[in-house]
């Protein structure tokens, strides 16, 4: 079952969601219903929303990652009840594959913008001296946040450019699971190693996103805290948002 609780501040519209721990299909429901709920504020110019929360999901964005780490492989030829679960919970129907799809309806119907993502897309562009006017520049803004909100390639702009790279997803949010709390990973099968997950996330609307493109924008995004602490206070790792204000200050908080 879907939980979302709702916080309103003076500067965000907050929405905190626990999707569900077990089938990656019901998740794409449980988004749906989501992107449903904020169709009316998403595109707003005075509201920054944001949807933050254990969504028990893979993303897209996080596929290079998961290459890397031999994650699908890991799920398919492992054997027992837990795997059986596992395999319900990442991949899709057939098995075949890692099902995004929850994640990408949030970005694709939701219109919603991953904010680790966009902190290390203006942290790339930043080092390379990409002036981030492109994101407002009549010849290049709508493939500019399209690939910001997707990581889809862009055709009149060299995407290479803007890709951020493996080091700093993996050094702001590299993984939320498993911590020493983690019930389901300390149950596999003896010499069974799960590769580290991003399952928590948080998400912005597009207004939020412009915010991030002040004289700070480098600085801004989401950072994983792991440490010996956080370690063993949940079975995830909390994460922060760091989001400064043209006037020099800043608002972060964790989930």
């Amino acid at each position: 079952m879907i939980k979302i609780l709702f916080m309103f501040s003076d500067f965000f519209l907050i929405f905190i969601v626990h999707l569900n721990a077990h089938s990656s299909l019901e998740r794409e429901t449980e988004t749906r219903f989501i992107t449903k709920q904020i169709s009316d504020r998403v595109d707003s110019s005075k509201e920054r929303l944001i949807i933050q929360g254990d969504m028990n999901s893979l993303s897209m964005l996080d596929e290079p990652i998961h290459n890397q780490e031999g994650l699908l492989e890991f799920f398919r030829r492992g054997k027992g009840i837990k795997f059986d679960n596992m395999r319900r919970k990442f991949l899709t129907s057939d098995k075949k594959s890692i099902n995004y799809d929850p994640i990408l309806n949030l970005l694709l119907d939701g219109k919603l913008f991953d904010l680790c993502w966009v902190g290390c897309v203006l942290s790339s562009m930043e080092e390379k001296k990409i002036s981030r006017h492109v994101f407002f520049d009549e010849g290049t803004k709508d493939e500019m946040w399209n690939f910001l909100r997707l990581g889809t390639s862009i055709s009149t702009l060299s995407s290479t450019l803007f890709l951020p790279s493996l080091d700093c997803m993996k050094q702001r949010c590299p993984f939320s699971e498993p911590t020493e709390r983690s019930p389901d990973w300390s149950e596999l099968p003896e010499g069974s190693i799960l590769p580290p997950i991003r399952l928590d996330f948080m998400f912005g609307n597009r207004k939020v996103v412009i915010g991030m493109l002040d004289d700070h924008w480098s600085k801004n995004g989401v950072l994983t805290q792991r440490n010996e602490q956080t370690a063993t206070l949940s079975d995830h790792f909390p994460s922060i948002l760091a989001y400064y204000h043209p006037f020099n200050w800043i608002k972060s908080f964790t989930f």
